[in-house]
């Protein structure tokens, strides 16, 4: 993605004023920094909803991103691109979930091509759905070596909870549940987390649909990308998600991956690199 030379030119006037060297070198790595487009691979059975998440997240219309064709048996990549500069998003819908046992050896392998190229893996479950057996085996099988090896951030996310009993519990003009519904969304989430063997502090609840707790889903999808992809998942996002929170990690993210990239002589300027970011994006609002 191209960077507005006005946004460069604010990085390098910082940090020349704090004494350090910007060469032609530099630039470059500033302009690849904050150009950097966050890749989020997303697992789920049809019909879970994640064109609605994403819709309800980006603003945008995602088609829907399921039904992989059993003949090709590849990633499919949607590229969530804004206006503006240095954002942007590519959704990759990662294959396998719900298919024959028989091609999970080919699954492993595409796996482990793909999984290192992820800033972060999202497994959406319905709230309503009782039969994850299927979400269990293939997790344990194909996915979880492969996060385990790489290292991969992973969150699961429990969609529609407005679906989850008692129906007629769900507070329409507050938009969110009652307290019986509530009760059990946190007992579905705990269960999942079982499931997948995992702390329930990385099973979110969700419901895209009547936009309930996105923008918690937000600050916790941004607490676990790692910083080269923090700001410009931010940017990406509709601005009704984003806490003051998630956007602070996010221009810390982008400091330290700038930071990273151009050396340890710029640490001195880190007081000034978050000042030059929250001004880049204020010119970009």
């Amino acid at each position: 993605m191209s960077i507005d030379p006005n946004v460069v030119k604010i990085f390098s006037d910082v940090l020349r004023k704090q004494g350090v060297e910007v060469t032609r070198d530099t630039i470059e790595k500033i302009k690849e920094t904050l150009s950097y487009v966050p890749r989020i691979g997303v697992l789920g059975k049809t019909g879970v909803g994640k064109s609605a998440l994403f819709n309800a997240l980006f603003g945008h219309d995602v088609a829907e991103v399921s039904d992989v064709s059993a003949c090709t048996r590849k990633p499919e990549q949607v590229l969530l691109e804004m206006q503006g500069d240095f954002s942007g998003v590519f959704l990759v819908d990662l294959p396998g979930l719900g298919e024959s046992a028989e091609r999970d050896e080919e699954y492993s392998k595409l796996y482990k091509s793909v999984l290192p190229e992820l800033d972060l893996v999202l497994w959406v479950v319905k709230a309503d759905d009782r039969a994850l057996a299927a979400d269990k085996a293939y997790y344990e099988t194909i996915v979880e070596p492969e996060i385990g090896r790489n290292a991969t951030p992973f969150l699961v996310l429990v969609n529609q909870c407005d679906k989850i009993e008692p129906l007629d519990d769900w507070i329409r003009d507050e938009h969110r549940p009652g307290p019986e519904q509530f009760e059990n969304i946190e007992q579905k989430r705990s269960d999942v987390g079982a499931l997948f063997n995992m702390p329930i502090a990385e099973v979110c609840a969700v419901s895209a649909t009547r936009r309930w707790q996105l923008t918690e889903l937000i600050d916790h999808m941004v607490e676990v990308l790692p910083d080269r992809a923090k700001f410009g998942f931010v940017r990406g996002i509709e601005k009704p998600h984003v806490s003051n929170n998630a956007r602070q990690q996010g221009n810390e993210g982008a400091m330290k991956a700038i930071l990273k990239a151009i050396g340890k002589a710029a640490w001195v300027a880190v007081p000034a690199i978050l000042g030059a970011i929250a001004l880049a994006l204020a010119s970009r609002e």
